[in-house]
C-alpha cells in the first residue's frame, strides 16, 4: 500500500476488497507521427496550472479523429502527474468518488468520451470539483467529448471546467503536412486538396483513408 503515487498512468479497479489503482504504463506513447498538435493550447493550460491553485478542469470537445484525445493525452503526459482513466462504476460512482478523494497526491482524472460514461443526471463528479470532499491535493480533470450531451452544470462556472476546446476540421497547414509525408503520388495533390474542401467533416483518419 503506497502512500502517495508516482507519476505514471493508473487504471481504477473495483475488486471484492474494494477499489484498487493498477499502473499500466508510465506515459502515453504514439507509435505515429502526431498531426494538428495543439502545442499553443498546451502550453497555455500548463501555464494556469503553474500559476494558480486549487483544481483545474479542461474539456475537450469535438468528433472523433480531430485530435482530441491526443491532445488530453500529451496534456496530461506533460503535467507529469500520475494519470487516473475513470470510467463509471455504476451504482458505485458515489464510493469510487469518495475513494479518489482520499487519495494523497495531486493528479489528473482523465475521462475520455465523458459523455457515454456518465448520465446527464450524475452529478457525482460535481461533487469532487467543487471539494465537497475536503483534501489538500490539487485535481486536474481531463475530459473528451464527442457531443456536448453532459450535465450542464458542468461548464457553468469557470471553478469547474475552466477551458472548453471545440477540436473541427484538418486546417491547411496539417493536410499539407501530412501530403508531404505520404502522398506517392504528387499529380494527385491537387485533387485531394480539392476533395478535402468538399467535405462535411475532415479528420486525419479520413484524410489518410484518402490517400
Amino acid at each position: 500500500i503506497e502512500k502517495t503515487l508516482s507519476p505514471g498512468i493508473y487504471n481504477l479497479e473495483l475488486t471484492m476488497f474494494g477499489f484498487q489503482l493498477k499502473k499500466f504504463a508510465n506515459e502515453f506513447v504514439f507509435p505515429y507521427k502526431v498531426y494538428q498538435l495543439e502545442s499553443e493550447f498546451i502550453d497555455h493550460v500548463l501555464k494556469t496550472y503553474e500559476n494558480t491553485t486549487g483544481n483545474l478542469g479542461i474539456l475537450l470537445n469535438g468528433t472523433k479523429g480531430t485530435g482530441k484525445t491526443v491532445t488530453a493525452k500529451i496534456l496530461a503526459n506533460r503535467l507529469n502527474l500520475p494519470i487516473i482513466v475513470l470510467k463509471s462504476m455504476g451504482d458505485q460512482n458515489q464510493a469510487m468518488i469518495e475513494y479518489i478523494s482520499s487519495l494523497n497526491s495531486d493528479c489528473v482524472l482523465f475521462m475520455d468520451e465523458f459523455e457515454k460514461n456518465f448520465k446527464e443526471s450524475d452529478s457525482t463528479i460535481l461533487q469532487i470539483m467543487d471539494g465537497v470532499y475536503n483534501s489538500n491535493n490539487r485535481k486536474v480533470f481531463l475530459l473528451t467529448t464527442n457531443e456536448m450531451t453532459i450535465n450542464e452544470h458542468l461548464v457553468g462556472r469557470p471553478s469547474r471546467i475552466r477551458y472548453v476546446k471545440h477540436f473541427g476540421n484538418l486546417s491547411m497547414e496539417t493536410i499539407n503536412e501530412y501530403l508531404d509525408d505520404a502522398l506517392t503520388c504528387a499529380e494527385a495533390r491537387t485533387d485531394i486538396i480539392n476533395y478535402i474542401d468538399t467535405l462535411t467533416i475532415s479528420t486525419i483518419d479520413i484524410l489518410k483513408t484518402i490517400v
